[in-house]
């Protein structure tokens, strides 16, 4: 069937006289990859060789098997209405389709529709566009050849040299119907900048006036300038020798009556700065210079100096009445002063901490000492020792066992805050029976933490878990002659 039912109605398609034509071609692709093909442009003779191109799409029974094919022909007379319109182009500008073959398949703006299908375009946007063809799945090599992406680049359009600025746009759309075609649009290189060589002109004049005009304009105002502008370069020059002076400089209410108001006000701080630093020379850390703002480092810095001078008399005041609690924390590792106190701190401090010990241990051995004169019974001089010593060490329980020769074991003689009515606590003990009798074997001293085997002390109200034991042999010549042993609430400091 064919709707102008021309000479190629009734003819095979695939074996007839017009099996070599693109239309044909596009059939056989059509069946074969059962989705819509594009033929391409081409003089087809049953149409008195006029330039078309069909779309073939097969049409498939409800069973899905081809039951033949719908071919739509159609011209380029629309497209390239649309493509010679000018449209946006300005007044060189165009647009125009190329197949992969580089044969036109529209017209151009400024030429005639018999060049379609019959000129050639060998210019470098074409040539770009069949190497991004050929390279499309290698990005590597595309971008090595910077065509990764379509922009706009200068080239000479038609080897004449008449230069243009152009771009291409692939129409993928196409490719799955079996055709590659190309968009190039471009516009000549001098219309496109024609706007940047004009802007450029007015820049350079507008350049060229504003000289003049600066020119003139400097020389009626370089003497209202200049003056300030020396005097305050001579007051710069005195300050940078130390001359802290102010002076007033007759300035006009503009950026140099700000630039002599500003430096005023940087002489006034240095007349702090210098009268601060005189006190601190003289050791008086009373006065602090003016914060000028958040950012005034300089001034920031002399305050915390001074700061950092009366803490470090403070705190030396500290330590010459005794105080050796004060924190002393060096401001860093280069604080050799803070370094120095802090060290001399903690010496003082270990030092006092060891002579406290040690009275603390005289006291101890002298009242013991004194406590024990003229005690010639031995149950009351242990009685004695244990209760002096459970009160000096703070301990709320305490038993003295005392080696007794006949039984060859040691014997509960004394004891401390014990309920002695109870039954829990064991009255003899053998050499290496329980930790008593362990403690006398080993000859050494055993610190046992809370248990729940403990012995209870009792008070008024009820009765006390110890937290805490110390067990301790008495030995003589190598030979135990005694064990004692402590119970607290509070656990035992390193020097008890």
């Amino acid at each position: 069937f064919s709707l102008r039912e021309g000479t190629d109605l009734g003819t095979n398609l695939f074996t007839g006289p017009f099996r070599f034509t693109k239309f044909a071609k596009a059939a056989r692709e059509a069946i074969d990859s059962k989705h819509l093909q594009f033929s391409d442009l081409e003089f087809y003779e049953p149409s008195y060789n006029e330039l078309t191109g069909h779309f073939v799409q097969p049409v498939n029974n409800q069973q899905g098997q081809l039951i033949g094919l719908i071919a739509l022909q159609i011209t380029m007379d629309r497209i390239n209405q649309i493509i010679q319109q000018d449209a946006g182009y300005g007044e060189t500008g165009q647009a125009y389709i190329v197949g992969n073959d580089r044969l036109l398949r529209s017209s151009m703006r400024f030429g005639i529709e018999a060049e379609i299908m019959e000129t050639k375009i060998n210019n470098q946007k074409v040539t770009d566009w069949l190497f991004f063809l050929q390279n499309r799945y290698n990005p590597q090599v595309l971008k090595e050849n910077e065509l990764e992406l379509e922009k706009v680049s200068t080239y000479d359009s038609d080897k004449t040299g008449r230069y243009v600025l152009g771009i291409y746009r692939n129409l993928s759309t196409l490719e799955p119907m079996g055709v590659n075609w190309v968009l190039v649009e471009e516009i000549d290189h001098s219309e496109a900048f024609a706007y940047a060589r004009r802007l450029s002109d007015i820049v350079k004049i507008s350049f060229i006036i504003t000289i003049i005009v600066v020119f003139f304009t400097s020389i009626l105002v370089t003497r209202w300038f200049v003056n300030p502008i020396k005097q305050l370069s001579s007051w710069a020059k005195e300050v940078a020798v130390g001359e802290v002076t102010s002076k007033q400089i007759k300035a006009p209410r503009n950026e140099i009556g700000e630039m002599v108001d500003t430096f005023n006000r940087l002489i006034f701080s240095l007349q702090q700065y210098s009268s601060v630093a005189k006190l601190m020379a003289k050791g008086d850390y009373s006065e602090k210079v003016e914060i000028r703002s958040e950012n005034d480092l300089l001034g920031t810095s002399m305050n915390k100096m001074v700061e950092s001078f009366r803490q470090v008399v403070s705190q030396a005041n500290s330590i010459a009445k005794g105080d050796y609690t004060v924190t002393v924390v060096p401001r860093s590792d280069k604080d050799t002063l803070n370094v120095a106190l802090y060290e001399m701190t903690r010496t003082l401090a270990e030092n006092a901490l060891q002579n406290k010990n040690q009275n603390w241990l005289k006291s101890g051995i002298n009242e013991l000492d004194a406590g024990l004169s003229g005690q010639p019974d031995t149950k009351k001089l242990a009685q004695s020792i244990i209760d002096f010593t459970s009160r000096y060490l703070k301990a709320q329980l305490g038993l003295f066992y005392i080696y007794e020769e006949q039984t060859d074991s040691f014997v509960l003689k004394a004891s401390f805050a014990a309920d002695n009515t109870a039954n829990t606590i064991k009255q003899r003990f053998a050499n290496g029976e329980g930790l008593i009798g362990q403690v006398a074997k080993d000859q050494q001293l055993l610190l046992l933490n809370e248990s729940a085997l403990s012995q209870n002390i009792e008070i008024g109200e009820g009765t006390l878990i110890p937290k805490q034991y110390i067990l301790y042999p008495l030995v003589h010549e190598g030979k135990t002659f005694g064990v004692i042993e402590y119970a607290t609430i509070n656990p035992f400091d390193e020097l008890k």
